[in-house]
C-alpha cells in the first residue's frame, strides 16, 4: 500500500512481484497499488493476471486498476475474456462504450450486469441504451432495464405501456418507475391498477400513487379509505397506515 501511495514507477517491479504472491490478500493490495501508481506499462501483465486470477475479489481489484489506469483497454480486450470476466467488467466499468457492447452479450448475467450497471451513469446515451431493452423478448432485461430507469425520472411514455407487461415483476418495476417520475399524468393509470387481483401489483400501486399524490398534495384520502376495506390484510393495513400519514401531515 505504501509504495502505492508514493506513486513512484520505479516500484512497479516490487508491487508485480507482489501481484503474483501465493497469498490472495498480498495480491490484492499489491494490485490496489499498482493502479494508483499508473503505470501503463504494467497494463499487459494485468491482463495476464486477470487471465489466471482465482479469486473474485482480487480479480475485481484487478479490473480497476486496469481502468484508473486506461479505461478503454478492457474493451479492447472483451471478446477474449470468459463470460465470469466479462461479468465483473459489467460491474466495475464506467466506461459507456463496454457497457454497451456487453449489455448485449451472449451471456445473460453479463447482460444483467451491464444493464444495471448503465443505470449509474447519468448521460442521455446510457438512457437510450437502456430504453431499448424496454421491449427485449427476456423479462428479466425488461425487468433489469426499468430498475436501471425507475431514479432517472424519464421515460414516461415509454414505460407506460409496460404496465400491461406479460410478466408481472416487471409491471411491478414499471409502476415504481412511474412513481418515482412525479408526473402527475400517470397518477390515473396508477390508481387503476388498485383493483387488480394481483397483490404486490396493489402494493406498489399504493405506495406509487401516495408518491405522486403527496409530492402535488393532491387528497387521495377517499382511495385509500376504500382500500382500508380490503378483503387481503396486508393492503388493508397499508391503506390504513396512508391514512394515518395523511392525518399526521395535514
Amino acid at each position: 500500500r505504501a509504495l502505492g501511495e508514493i506513486g513512484d514507477k520505479e516500484t512497479d517491479y516490487v508491487l508485480l512481484d507482489a501481484s503474483e504472491n501465493e497469498d490472495g490478500h498480498v495480491r490484492k493490495n499489491a494490485i490496489s497499488a499498482i493502479g494508483r501508481v499508473g503505470d501503463r506499462t504494467v497494463l499487459t501483465k494485468l491482463l495476464e493476471l486477470l487471465e489466471k486470477e482465482v479469486y473474485k475479489d482480487v480479480m475485481e481489484e484487478i479490473i480497476k486498476a486496469i481502468n484508473t489506469i486506461d479505461i478503454t483497454v478492457l474493451q479492447q480486450k472483451l471478446g477474449t475474456f470468459k463470460p465470469s470476466i466479462r461479468e465483473l467488467i459489467a460491474r466495475h466499468t464506467k466506461d459507456i462504450d463496454t457497457l454497451d457492447t456487453l449489455s448485449s452479450d451472449p451471456d445473460l448475467n453479463v447482460r444483467l450486469s451491464a444493464i444495471s450497471t448503465l443505470g449509474r451513469i447519468n448521460n442521455e446515451r446510457a438512457v437510450e441504451i437502456l430504453k431499448g431493452f424496454l421491449q427485449d423478448k427476456n423479462a428479466q432485461v425488461r425487468k433489469t432495464a426499468l430498475m436501471s430507469l425507475q431514479d432517472k425520472r424519464c421515460c414516461i411514455e415509454d414505460i407506460l405501456p409496460m404496465l400491461d407487461d406479460v410478466d408481472l415483476w416487471v409491471r411491478i418495476y414499471a409502476v415504481k418507475a412511474l412513481g418515482n417520475s412525479l408526473d402527475l399524468k400517470v397518477a390515473e393509470k396508477i390508481k387503476g391498477l388498485l383493483s387488480s387481483p394481483e397483490i404486490p401489483l396493489v402494493s406498489v400501486a399504493m405506495d406509487a400513487l401516495h408518491q405522486i399524490a403527496s409530492y402535488h398534495k393532491i387528497d387521495t384520502r377517499e382511495v385509500f379509505k376504500s382500500l382500508s376495506e380490503h378483503k387481503v390484510p396486508s393492503i388493508k393495513n397499508r391503506a390504513k397506515e396512508m391514512l394515518r400519514i395523511y392525518e399526521s401531515t395535514k
